[in-house]
Parts: structure tokens; C-alpha cells; sequence
């Protein structure tokens, strides 16, 4: 089996290198411009990708970011860019859109730095024999001791053979006959086997001579390949069109109801994107405006915090219809719908205070924690499919959601707790009515907010230990993830009890809340990072950056609070 596959790879590099040879094919291609017919339609394509169904135009764009860290191949879209790939691979060759980030690498690979950074295909074609050589080196070094260049040579490398076993797929003249060997790279064929749909790549219809494709949506993708080699692209369009009538149809019935409109319109508007411009623009006339204490400068930043919270509940809703389930399922959505919480949070606080500090809060929550979950995201698709422990009852998406919201709370109470403390240290700069009322206004925010935070990580744990009975046959059993909510109801119950008690005194419940923020990280990123217990499903990538950052950063402020206070105490 592994002297086949080895053979059939061979012959695929082979055909590559020949192609790259005929340099006159692709002369003057780069950055070709798909006429608009063909990619409306190909952007439509539904393909099975990372175990769920999703558009071309999707796949384009991941695929293309990862190879070259950009969604757009110089002046076009990625799935022009796929569309030649897939269609007429040698018009592609001359595409830089392999990106080297390191130096050294190109250097020891014998190429000449180029513009960017990125190189076409033809070029590292053309030192394929050292790329290879590099990467065999770096895959016997122990992943803990690989160096920059090491890990590089193995992107580049499997970038390259990635981008080699896709190329051609719509060609029909490449890939595995079925033989027992077959890839499944780009399955965008839907055949309805024994009452359900299996998923084939173009390439397993392999064509020879005047040969078509038996099945007829193969044929159709088919007549779209020969359209394009004849420059009928009208033909080439409408060939395409056909294809996703007859995938949409197999879908259907066997009731899979995939539009691929939505998740289209999702990508084209990014609102994720705009929403943290939006609540950037907020935060900045806010602070504005309560620094300066002018509300004809605020007013806009209102304006402003409410379209990105629009923009925000725009996406959620839009990923929730795409995924048909709650949108709070891995670290990337889990930020996200925080970062929506807390804005809600900020809101409600703001129909009750009128200083500005629930608007305040709103923006920053915001902003914060979007910024925060694309960290998780790298550029991938952040709907992919989820563990299936993670997608198999009512309790535990509604647990999530419920603790979601919890540590919304604590987070949106730590941050005022903060804002107390600056206010206090820094009266000068955040000036306050002679009467003190900012002050109060302040505490009873902050009080609040912790109090919705505690209730509602309160009644998501109880409903994830009801889940755990389910799904584990155990209510509680001291995992880390369990023990990081616990630490947050007991610390959280410690200050409400203290404040109850008269214990809390001057700065000590500021200083108690603000804990709030470090805490909760480190209950809800943290313990992942452990890799260890029932809840350590792999959503670790980029979360120790993120917990260090946050974490470090939190503390140094807090000790210069505290240093400040204890001055200004002494005085």
C-alpha cells in the first residue's frame, strides 16, 4: 500500500514539474481574473471539508490564508484564485502565494528573497529536491527541540504537497482510479449510497480520451472543465449551476438542508470585524467624554457601541442558522458570545446608571474579548465540527451558555472593579461630582454585576453536573475545568459574605472584584492548558499567550494600584 501511494505521489510531482516546465503556458497568468459568471457560481459549490459541508468560496479562503497568510491572491479573491487551481492548474503556477516567513529557510533552499515574502509554485518546483531534503531532516528532530527554520521547512513542505494533490481536481486528469487508494481532498460529489450521502472527489472519475464521468453531477463539473478550456465561461457558469441544482437536490433528499447563501454572506460581511472597529471608535469618545466630562462628546460613541453591538448579534444569529446549534461550543465562540454578554451587561447597567460607566464597560467588553477570539481562529475555519461529546444533549448547551454568561458577569465586574481603583488613585485625571455620587454609582454597578456573574456560574455548574451525570454517570468529580468554576462561586461567596459582614473596607472590595478578572481566566483558559480531565478537548491554541498576557499584565496593574492607594494613604 505504501509503495503505491508513493508511486502515485511521484507521478503527481512528476506531472507538476512538467507543467512548470512549459513556461509558456502560464506566461503573463498571475493574478488572473475569473470572469464573474464562473466564480458566483463556483463560490456556491458545496464541498465536504473538516467533517462538515461548507461553500467553495469558504474553502478558498482558508486554504489560500494558509499558504499565504492573505485572503486575496494579489488583486483577486481566493476562489478566482482555486478556480484556476482546481480548473487549469499551469495558469496557476506563476501565483505567489507561498509565503516564507523565515529568511534562513530561503536561503538554505537556494531561492532569492522575493517580494512579500511569498514564492510561486514554478519557483519552489524548481528546488523541490531541497525542500524535501530540509523537511526530512526537521521531522527527525524532537518536536520540543525544532527550531523556527525546522518548523518552516515542514509548513513549506506540506504546503507545497498540498497544494500539488489539489491542483487539477475539476481537471479530471489527475488523481486516484478506484482502486482501493483513494483521496478524498476536495469531495464535492454528494452520491446518495444505502439511504445516506457519501462524499467523492472529482478525481476518482478518472478521464481518458473522449471518456465522461457516470455520474451526472461529475458530468456536469465535467462540461464545466471543457467550457473553461475553450474560454466559454458563460458555459463554464452554467455547467456549474447545474451541479449545485443536482448536489442541493441529493441533500435534500436525504434531508440535509444546506444553503450555502448564508455562511457566503457571513464571510462577505465579517461582522465580527466591524463590530470591534465599531466598538474601538465607542471606547475611544467615551473615555473622551467621561475624562473630560462632555456628553455632546460621548453621545457619538453611543451611536457607535450600539451599531457594533448590532454587528455582533448580526453574527451570532448568522453563525447559529449556519451550524444549527448554539454558537458557544469551542474557545473561539465561547469569547465571542462573552464578549456579547458583556456588552448586553454593559447596557443594562447603563439604563440604571446614567454616568456612563455601563457604556463604557459594554465597549470594552467588546472590544476586548473580540479581539481576544480571533486568537483562536488563525485564519482557520472557526465553524468546524465539534467533539461529539460537545454536540449530544440540550443540558450541556444550555450549561455552557448559562456559564458563558457567568463569567460575562465576573469579568464585567472586575473591569469596574478596576475603573474604582483608578478612580480612586488617580482623582485628579478621573474626576468625580463634589457630592461623591460617581462613587456609589460605581460600587453598585460593580456589585451588581459580580451578582449576575455568581448566579449564573452558580447555575451552570449544577447544569453541567447534571449534563456529566448523562454523559459520564457522574454529578462531580474534582476535574480541573469543575474545580476553576468552583474556585470562582467560592471567591465570589467569600466577598459577598465579607461585604455582608463589614469586612470590606476603603479599597478591599475594589481590589476583591478586580481578582475577578485574572480568576476567571485562569478557571476558563487555564486549566485547559493543563491538557489533563474530562474537559481538555484541545482548545488550547493560543490560549497560553492569551492567559500570560492577560494574567501579567492584570497583575503589574493591580500592584501599581496598590501602590498608588498605599501613597495616597500615607499622605
Amino acid at each position: 500500500m505504501d509503495n503505491r501511494a508513493c508511486i502515485i505521489r511521484t507521478a503527481m510531482l512528476s506531472w507538476c514539474c512538467l507543467m512548470a516546465s512549459l513556461t509558456g503556458i502560464a506566461a503573463g497568468n498571475t493574478g488572473a481574473t475569473v470572469p464573474a459568471p464562473v466564480v458566483r457560481e463556483a463560490s456556491r459549490i458545496l464541498i465536504m471539508d473538516q467533517g462538515r459541508i461548507k461553500p467553495l468560496e469558504v474553502f478558498a479562503r482558508y486554504t489560500l490564508f494558509a499558504l499565504s497568510g492573505s485572503y486575496n491572491c494579489g488583486k483577486s479573491p481566493a476562489i478566482s484564485w482555486l478556480c484556476r487551481v482546481m480548473f487549469r492548474p499551469e495558469e496557476a503556477l506563476d501565483d505567489s502565494v507561498f509565503i516564507i516567513n523565515d529568511p534562513a529557510v530561503a536561503d538554505a533552499i537556494g531561492i532569492p528573497p522575493a517580494k512579500k515574502r511569498r514564492y510561486p509554485l514554478r519557483s519552489l518546483l524548481a528546488v523541490i529536491d531541497r525542500i524535501d531534503s530540509g523537511a526530512m531532516k526537521a521531522r527527525l528532530v524532537d518536536p520540543a527541540d525544532r527550531s523556527g527554520t525546522d518548523i518552516e521547512l515542514l509548513r513549506l513542505s506540506r504546503n507545497i504537497r498540498f497544494l500539488i494533490d489539489l491542483s487539477g481536481t475539476l481537471s479530471f486528469e489527475i488523481g486516484v482510479p478506484d482502486s482501493g487508494l483513494r483521496r478524498r481532498l476536495l469531495p464535492v460529489i454528494p452520491v446518495e449510497e444505502n439511504g445516506a450521502i457519501a462524499w467523492h472527489d472529482p478525481t476518482e472519475w478518472l478521464v481518458t480520451g473522449n471518456a465522461r464521468p457516470a455520474d451526472p453531477l461529475a458530468a456536469d463539473l465535467f462540461k464545466a472543465h471543457q467550457a473553461w478550456v475553450n474560454a466559454d465561461f458563460s458555459g463554464c457558469a452554467a455547467a456549474i449551476r447545474a451541479a449545485n441544482g443536482q448536489a442541493s437536490v441529493r441533500l435534500r433528499r436525504q434531508g440535509i438542508n444546506v444553503s450555502p447563501e448564508l455562511e457566503l454572506i457571513y464571510t462577505a460581511i465579517d461582522p465580527f470585524f466591524w463590530a470591534r472597529l465599531a466598538y474601538g471608535l465607542a471606547i475611544a469618545l467615551l473615555t473622551a467624554g467621561m475624562a473630560l466630562r462632555r456628553k455632546w462628546i460621548g453621545r457619538p460613541g453611543s451611536y457607535a457601541l450600539s451599531a457594533g453591538f448590532l454587528l455582533h448579534t448580526a453574527g451570532l444569529i448568522l453563525r447559529i442558522i449556519i451550524m444549527h446549534r448554539p454558537p458557544v461550543a469551542t474557545m473561539y465562540e465561547t469569547f465571542v458570545f462573552v464578549a456579547w454578554i458583556g456588552v448586553l451587561l454593559g447596557f443594562a447597567v447603563a439604563a440604571f446608571q446614567k454616568q456612563g460607566y455601563g457604556l463604557f464597560i459594554a465597549a470594552f467588553m467588546g472590544i476586548l474579548f473580540l479581539s481576544l477570539a480571533t486568537r483562536f481562529s488563525a485564519g482557520g475555519d472557526t465553524m468546524g465540527m465539534l467533539a461529539p461529546v460537545l454536540n449530544s444533549n440540550f443540558w450541556l448547551s444550555l450549561h455552557i451558555i448559562t456559564i458563558a454568561t457567568g463569567y460575562a458577569g465576573c469579568l464585567a465586574a472586575g473591569v469596574l472593579g478596576h475603573g474604582a481603583l483608578l478612580r480612586q488613585g488617580f482623582p485628579a485625571i478621573m474626576s468625580e461630582d463634589p457630592a461623591g455620587q460617581d462613587r456609589e454609582n460605581l460600587k453598585r454597578a460593580m456589585w451588581a454585576l459580580l451578582a449576575a456573574g455568581f448566579t449564573g456560574t452558580t447555575i451552570g455548574t449544577v447544569l453541567g453536573g447534571m449534563w456529566a451525570e448523562q454523559a459520564w454517570g457522574r454529578f462531580w468529580g474534582w476535574d480541573p475545568k469543575e474545580n476553576g468554576a468552583l474556585l470562582i462561586i467560592l471567591w465570589c461567596a467569600i466577598l459577598f459574605h465579607a461585604r455582608r459582614a463589614g469586612l470590606l473596607r476603603r479599597y478591599a472590595g475594589a481590589f476583591g472584584i478586580a481578582f475577578c478578572v485574572p480568576l476567571v481566566m485562569l478557571a476558563w483558559v487555564g486549566v485547559n492548558l493543563l491538557g489533563i480531565g474530562m474537559h481538555s478537548y484541545g482548545f488550547t491554541a493560543g490560549g497560553a499567550q492569551i492567559l500570560f498576557w492577560i494574567v501579567g499584565s492584570d497583575a503589574a496593574l493591580l500592584a501599581v494600584l496598590a501602590g498608588r492607594l498605599l501613597y495616597l494613604q500615607s499622605q
